[in-house]
């Protein structure tokens, strides 16, 4: 009894300290209706991790997710009948609260069985059904299952249409099964032996104690974009002597990554070749600590800045080794040290956390700050530990905004962006920060240069859109906005074959365009889905002028529409012929 007492003396302070957060949000439906009652969880994994929070939509759609630990997760909205709808909240004691737009789409249940050449069940066989290049207006979570011993798998949630399923099992070549499908369906799956595209990976310079808890991954892409595959095909393990296989893979553009803590590996990623059977790969690891930056970090008089944290990131992830940040703060006279996960010559960035400042470093035409302006207060670098780093940074301007319908009220859970005009580039205004509105309508951006860079706010939405006027910032100063939106406009239709009969599940965009002149306002696209009658509808359309088409990854076809108007609230109806 006094040992229990004891360890609850200890836990509760440790419990108390953890950082909590909230996520609120709203659901809508495949034609933007509010969706009431539905189920929604966050979650570290959306496939497998324990539940963190859970919840119900109200009659508005609208939910809170309360007392969220403060970390990245998955929010997810489930309804039968519909793909299961996912977002990402990256929460963090810095920022504890974050608004999220989820959409629901219809879908159906692929279920059938795995077999081998000679008809016998397969048991153990990873199944994953989806939706290729499917970047919908509400991200969804695509089902996997693994067969059961009849070699049986069911997978609710395939957005309908064309579809793909796709099966790995050891000692078998990895199959593709398209599909359009508007109902449930049911299929058999014959995997044939064969090892098809062979990946070998070795390590080198890694302790045999560390090749257990090492994580190898690969993920493939064709043509420029990404494809889901079963996780079973994603993550692979080291044996004893450092080396993992696959074998049976489809042919694609392999992207071979190897992570394990407390070291870091050369190189950091490898892309295989498509169209090529058989890849070697070699990484050699380092231990961490191999590589250290070191600084001095002042302001743009030349006075040295303290207790600043510094955090880095790889060009391939959000952070120095794929979620372990190299994190250092300054001392009282500006100087740094962080022990960065990297390997010579790799290229990275430096921001500043939770800091009134932003770094500020002219960008050559190799850097990314120098065409997407949402990297221009990161740092540029390759690593190069004998290189002493003078880092300046100046006060950051900040922007706030307060989303109004016309009525005067708040409009929540909208996505926002505070766009930068650019020199020589087309669309000229492009993102420099963006978010989601909270409930009452308001939403923040920091972390910007003052200068000469012409900016605006733009919001865009089932609650209206709207777009200010342009504005400069100074150094360190705030600027507060207040933006109107005018009541949203409709576009739908339907979307047809060359005999007039409609067509499924086809990826449909709404682009800006400007009617006079022809010429694209910025780069910003929605896509939505037709139904199972083949029709589609854009809600939360700006007023203005649009262009609708079905984009280069439809297998359907290529359809296009002019360029035409929507006035303040105006509904347009437009259907797209897809000729083949």
């Amino acid at each position: 009894m006094l040992r229990a007492i004891v360890v609850a003396l200890f836990t509760l302070p440790m419990l108390a300290q953890e950082s909590k957060g909230v996520i609120e949000g709203r659901v809508l439906g495949p034609r933007g209706e509010p969706m009431p009652n539905i189920e929604v969880t966050a979650t570290v994994d959306p496939y497998s991790a324990p539940i963190l929070a859970k919840t119900r939509t109200d009659g508005d759609g609208m939910f809170v997710l309360a007392r969220v630990p403060a970390q990245g997760c998955a929010v997810l909205a489930r309804l039968p009948g519909h793909a299961t709808a996912r977002v990402y909240a990256g929460l963090s004691a810095e920022l504890p609260a974050a608004g999220v737009h989820m959409r629901l789409w219809p879908a159906n249940t692929l279920r059938g069985r795995v077999m081998d050449p000679a008809g016998k069940p397969l048991a153990g066989v990873s199944v994953c059904g989806t939706k290729d290049h499917a970047w919908f207006d509400g991200e969804f979570l695509a089902p996997q299952i693994t067969t059961d011993d009849s070699g049986r798998f069911e997978l609710p949630g395939v957005p309908i249409g064309d579809c793909v399923v796709r099966a790995f099992a050891p000692g078998f070549a990895m199959l593709e099964r398209r599909l359009s499908a508007v109902a449930d369906t049911t299929l058999d799956l014959v995997l044939r032996p064969g090892d098809e595209t062979k990946i070998t990976l070795t390590t080198h310079g890694l302790p045999q104690a560390a090749m257990p808890t090492a994580a190898v991954r690969i993920y493939p892409m064709r043509n420029g974009s990404g494809f889901l595959v079963p996780r079973a095909v994603e993550r692979g393990v080291l044996d004893a002597q450092g080396r993992c296989q696959w074998l049976g893979l489809a042919d694609a553009q392999w992207h071979v990554s190897v992570e394990a803590s407390g070291f870091t590996f050369d190189p950091r990623t490898v892309t295989t070749e498509m169209g090529k059977r058989s890849h070697e790969l070699t990484f050699r690891a380092s231990a961490d600590g191999s590589i250290t930056l070191r600084g001095v970090l002042r302001d743009d008089a030349g006075k040295p800045l303290e207790g600043q944290t510094l955090v880095g990131r790889t060009q391939r992830s959000q952070s120095i080794n794929g979620g372990r940040p190299g994190r250092a703060v300054t001392d009282a006279a500006g100087r740094f040290t962080l022990v960065a996960p990297l390997v010579e010559g790799e290229p990275y960035s430096l921001h500043l956390l939770g800091s009134t400042h932003v770094l500020a470093q002219t960008k050559d035409d190799s850097m990314r700050g120098r065409t997407d302006l949402r990297y221009g207060t990161s740092w540029e670098e390759t690593a190069d530990p004998a290189r002493e780093l003078a880092l300046v940074a100046v006060r950051g301007a900040r922007v706030t905004a307060r989303l109004l319908d016309e009525r005067g009220n708040p409009v929540p859970f909208q996505w926002t962006e505070v766009q930068g005009e650019r020199a020589n580039t087309k669309p000229a205004f492009g993102a420099v920060a963006y978010a989601t509105s909270q409930r009452d309508g308001t939403v923040a951006f920091s972390r910007f240069h003052g200068g000469d860079t012409r900016l605006r706010v733009q919001a865009s939405g089932a609650g209206g859109s709207g777009i200010s006027e342009t504005f400069t910032l100074a150094p360190g100063e705030q600027r507060d906005v207040v933006l109107q939106l005018q009541t949203p406009g409709r576009v739908g239709g339907r979307v047809l074959d060359g005999k007039g009969q409609p067509l499924a599940g086809v990826r449909v965009k709404i682009g800006n365009w400007v009617v006079e002149t022809g010429k694209q306002v910025d780069g910003s696209w929605t896509n939505v889905m037709s139904d199972r009658d083949g029709r589609f509808l854009f809600t939360g359309v700006s007023a203005g002028g649009h262009r609708i088409n079905t984009g280069r990854h439809e297998p359907a076809g290529k359809a296009s529409s002019e360029i035409f108007h929507v006035a303040p609230g105006a509904t347009v109806e437009m259907d797209l012929r897809i000729e083949k």
